[in-house]
């Protein structure tokens, strides 16, 4: 696991050297949006906490993005608030690193009994942010065998789970894939928050969010 030490600060307001979105783009409201979140300073010690939290969950999601690249480091998105907030914060990271345009590679395991809501949702979200979405109707272990015999260049995917999910206690923000699962790196950058820091980083005001 990379040592937090190793963890790059993420500028947080725009430099002339950065590339920009149009501002009628989505990816200028999403990053004018977390720009105003981290620049506005609060005396609320909530505010504060999830603001320390965005720049961790920032600089793991840069290291991700450093050690594997683009092409090798994928999302897995299934239309929940916890994946919502790291996409946004992925193509935050994106807008502070310059990279050629391309198409984030997805994972988005559909689960047995699917929401046409959700899978509405999934389909808004890609066309909107820029997501190459593989949907695969299969259990977790199966369907990212599937994703990574797809993508066979995949190294590491950025995944939402928080501590308190299911299997979450243990993790940290970089974990290999158990034995018997097709190798590649997790990267967990909310694991360490809460529900209420989700919240507050995606209110029901935000893009897309009143249709979760």
């Amino acid at each position: 696991m990379p040592e937090e030490s190793h963890l790059t600060t993420i500028p947080t307001t725009p430099t002339p050297t950065e590339p920009s979105d149009p501002p009628s783009s989505p990816h200028a409201d999403l990053i004018h949006r977390i720009d105003l979140f981290l620049t506005t300073q609060s005396t609320d010690p909530i505010r504060q906490g999830t603001q320390s939290k965005v720049r961790e969950s920032l600089a793991v999601i840069h290291r991700a993005l450093t050690l594997y690249g683009l092409d090798a480091l994928s999302l897995s998105f299934n239309g929940g608030k916890d994946c919502l907030v790291l996409l946004v914060l992925y193509i935050y990271v994106l807008s502070r690193t310059p990279h050629p345009a391309h198409r984030i590679p997805t994972c988005f395991v559909t689960p047995p009994h699917s929401f046409p809501e959700v899978d509405e949702f999934v389909t808004e979200c890609a066309e909107r942010y820029g997501l190459d979405v593989v949907r695969i109707a299969m259990g977790m272990k199966l369907a990212f065998e599937e994703y990574v015999r797809v993508r066979p260049g995949t190294m590491a995917v950025l995944v939402g789970t928080r501590r308190t999910d299911p299997h979450g206690e243990g993790l940290t923000y970089f974990d290999m894939t158990d034995h018997g699962w097709p190798k590649f790196m997790r990267v967990h950058p909310v694991i360490d928050w809460h529900y209420w820091e989700i919240w507050d980083v995606a209110p029901p005001s935000f893009p897309f969010i009143n249709c979760l």
